[in-house]
This record gives C-alpha cells, structure tokens and sequence, in this order.
C-alpha cells in the first residue's frame, strides 16, 4: 500500500472515454466507483455494512479491509492508496468508537485525479455517517458530488435458473437492428442447454464465457446454478468488472427470494435499479 500523502496526484481531472458515458453536471466529480462502509469486529475479520455504494463490490471491500486491518487498529484516521488490476482504490477511514468509517473512490489508473476534492468529500461523509444522518441523505449528497459512468453498448441482461427459468430479464427496445427482444425465448433456450449439457464450458462458477453471435457477443457467467447472460456489441475490462458486479448484487439482493421462487418474476422488478446503475439500456 502506499502512503496517499506522499503520492504526487495532478488536480485535473480528465473524461472517462470509450464506451462509457458520464453526466454533463460540472461539479460532479467522475469515479468509476464510491462506497461508505461502517466497519467493526477490526480484528480477524472484520464485519462490514455498507451505507452507501456504486460500483465497489463486496469482496472488494472485505480485501481492503484485509490489507488496512492493522492501520485501522493502530491510527485515528487514514489514506491509502491500493492499486489494483486496471483501476486504482483510494481508501480514506476514520476511527469512530469501536468502529472504522471507511470511505472508497474507485480511479482509472489512466485518469488523472483531483485527490484534494476527493478527500474533501471523504472528510464530509465520515461527518455525516458520524453525526447519524440517514442513509438516503447520504445517497442524495452522493449523487450531487460525484457520477460513475455507465456502459452504453449492452442490448439485453438476462437471469435465470439452471431449468432456463427466467428471474429477471431487461431488453434495450430501442435497438431495432438488432431485433433483440424477438431474440429473447432464443437466447434464455440457449443459455439454459448450455448449462445443462456442456460442463466442460460453463464449470459451477466459472469465469466469464462469450458466445460470439457476429456484431454481438453473449457473455455469460455462471454463479452458485444461477446464470447471468449479457449481450454486448462491444465489451472492455471495466465492462466485465460490472458484469461480476451485477451477478453480485442480484445474489446477495435476492438470496431469499431465490430459495422461495415460485416463478413470479415481479419480485425481482426492483432489480432495474441495480441495472440503471450500471448500463444505459
């Protein structure tokens, strides 16, 4: 981990470009992701609820907690910089009682950050967690500081159970060339014989597998005998990141709606949330 006081961090900030697309706000700040989590227990494994986030992950968080365990038991507060695969975590906390306020920023190692801003925001946050305040008003102080970007080039996410049992589904109707919603019954047929007659390409809880259907690709992932397929025009690394974040979010969402499903697939509308989150679809 390094020290974020003596990492050199230029202060303009600079367009996320590619397939992923921002908002126009000019006092928002672009982060690939942001997290407030409230963290006790801080020796052996920590325990971590999340107030508010967008784009962390949950397995994300529990590493970051792992590799700073010993600065929260030791320090008031703290910055941290975690490089980490194609993006860089920026880690602020602060000791709070028995607990740690932790606060995440997610950065294209490629981008340039306005690190004064961002610890502005953290120190903000902390006070508001601190001082009690609920957590939709952290999410509304979120949302007018900072944006995520969202991935355009998705046509169809599709969640269903190891029978070809449809759980969630959401179609971009917009996209009249490629006739995707007729496409629909096909696609949900084929991912559940996938599953059911070719292990030796979709193992329990593989890694990503893409079905090439020419100017689209079907992504799949395969998730504790749920299958989570996305049909993409064009994919890159940040998109795969939000595919596994997605799976994530409707596993750990609907655990007990899953164990009770009786094929009412309305229990999982309030999934699009998640979706909009992620995708412009």
């Amino acid at each position: 981990m390094i020290d974020m006081v003596h990492v050199g961090i230029k202060q303009n900030s600079q367009e996320i470009s590619g397939d992923l697309v921002t908002l126009n706000a000019q006092n928002h700040l672009k982060v690939l992701g942001f997290g407030i989590f409230s963290v006790s227990k801080l020796e052996g494994k920590c325990v971590v609820e999340t107030v508010h986030e967008r784009g962390v992950g949950h397995s994300l968080v529990q590493n970051v907690c792992q590799s700073c365990q010993s600065e929260f038991q030791e320090k008031v507060q703290g910055n941290t910089i975690i490089p980490s695969d194609n993006i860089t975590v920026i880690a602020n906390y602060y000791r709070d009682g028995d607990r740690v306020i932790l606060v995440l920023f997610l950065a294209d190692k490629d981008n340039e950050l306005q690190f004064s801003k961002l610890y502005m925001i953290a120190k903000r946050l902390f006070m508001k967690v601190r001082n009690g305040s609920s957590n939709e008003t952290i999410k509304e102080y979120c949302e007018k500081t900072l944006e995520t970007p969202k991935f355009t080039n998705i046509d169809g996410v599709f969640i269903l159970d190891s029978a070809g049992i449809p759980y969630f589904t959401r179609v971009n109707k917009g996209s009249q060339r490629d006739n995707t919603e007729d496409k629909e019954i096909h696609i949900s047929g084929f991912i559940s014989a996938l599953f059911s007659f070719s292990q030796e390409v979709m193992d329990e809880d593989a890694s990503l597998k893409e079905i090439n259907f020419g100017n689209q690709t079907l992504h799949v992932i395969n998730k504790h005998g749920i299958l989570f397929a996305f049909l993409v025009k064009k994919a890159n690394p940040l998109t795969e990141r939000y595919l596994y974040l997605v799976a994530d979010e409707f596993i750990l969402e609907n655990r007990e709606k899953i164990k009770t499903f009786k094929g009412d697939v309305a229990e999982f509308n309030s999934f699009n949330e998640i979706i909009d989150k992620y995708f412009e679809i």
